[in-house]
């Protein structure tokens, strides 16, 4: 029989993996507050780098693994800071601006082509096998975003058609930077100073935008009602990278990603109670999230 510590280190993994969906759920529900207010996608990512700059900082400082920075090979701390912009500045500009224009409940859904791309340059790039749970997980997860991506107001196609396809770049782009950060993380040993690299690097990008006065402007003529919800927003998707990557240390991608997946319907729930005049809830919808989450199952079994 399994000790008490055994049992812990069994069940911990999945237990962070399902806490990290309730958390990005959560999260996503206040960005799509505070962006709705705004009008704009600037202002909430720069707020969430800042904050996830200053979390790690102080998370990296407590913790006195400060050392294994400079343990980094040059090509290592360019592979974070690769990952770090091409996530966080590109990735959030494209997502959080989908989010702003179909919604939480498709935007997510969306975002969960990322895995698709990622098994993508798995097979091309790294030779694994074309296996029929990879087949009949993509084509789950394709049913998920087509269910997503047919359901339109016709009155506003346009603007909706143009999130959907700016939705499937942030995937596109948060598939690349899992790439991009998965040997430096190996080199490093620390997911804790992988993830703070990567902030770090993003954050002086991010504010070079400030340079142009319409950014400048978003930002000083920000209101309280527009602030607080982006400022928790952020504060929540910091929080919600350490849990998992503390659960990849648990537990294996294959028992962590899926569970992490049910964001998706995580965030369906939590629209529906908190953001029901924001989003859209039809029967193609939640099927669309339904065959999302299945499809990330089946990929990694």
């Amino acid at each position: 029989m399994l000790g008490c510590e055994e049992v812990l280190n069994v069940e911990i993994g999945p237990i962070l993996a399902i806490l990290t969906a309730v958390v990005f759920a959560v999260a996503q529900i206040f960005l799509k507050k505070g962006v709705s207010r705004t009008g704009e996608s600037f202002t909430a990512v720069i707020t969430s780098i800042f904050l996830g700059a200053l979390f790690f900082s102080v998370a990296v400082l407590f913790t006195a693994e400060w050392d294994k920075i400079w343990s980094l090979s040059w090509l290592g701390l360019a592979l974070l800071a690769a990952g770090g912009i091409t996530h966080f500045v590109v990735g959030r500009l494209l997502s959080y601006s989908s989010i702003r224009l179909i919604g939480a409940n498709r935007g997510i859904v969306l975002s969960r082509t990322s895995l698709l791309y990622a098994v993508a340059f798995a097979v091309v790039f790294l030779n694994e096998p074309v296996t029929i749970h990879l087949v009949m997980g993509v084509l789950c997860i394709s049913l998920g975003v087509i269910l997503v991506g047919i359901e339109k107001d016709e009155r506003v196609s346009r603007v909706q058609n143009r999130g959907i396809l700016i939705g499937l770049a942030g995937a596109f782009f948060w598939g690349i930077s899992a790439v991009l950060i998965k040997p430096a993380i190996g080199e490093i040993g620390s997911p804790l100073v992988a993830v703070f690299v990567s902030y770090v690097a993003a954050f002086p990008v991010i504010a070079v935008f400030l340079l142009r006065k319409e950014q400048r402007g978003q930002l000083t003529q920000l209101r309280w009602d527009s602030l607080i919800p982006l400022v928790i927003a952020g504060s929540l998707m910091a929080v919600t990278h350490l849990i998992r990557y503390t659960a990849l240390s648990y537990s294996p991608v294959s028992v962590v990603n899926p569970l992490v997946a049910t964001v998706a319907i995580f965030t369906f729930f939590f629209s529906f109670v908190l953001n029901r005049n924001l989003e859209v809830f039809t029967w193609k919808v939640f099927v669309g999230v339904i065959a999302t989450v299945a499809g990330a199952f089946i990929l990694f079994q």
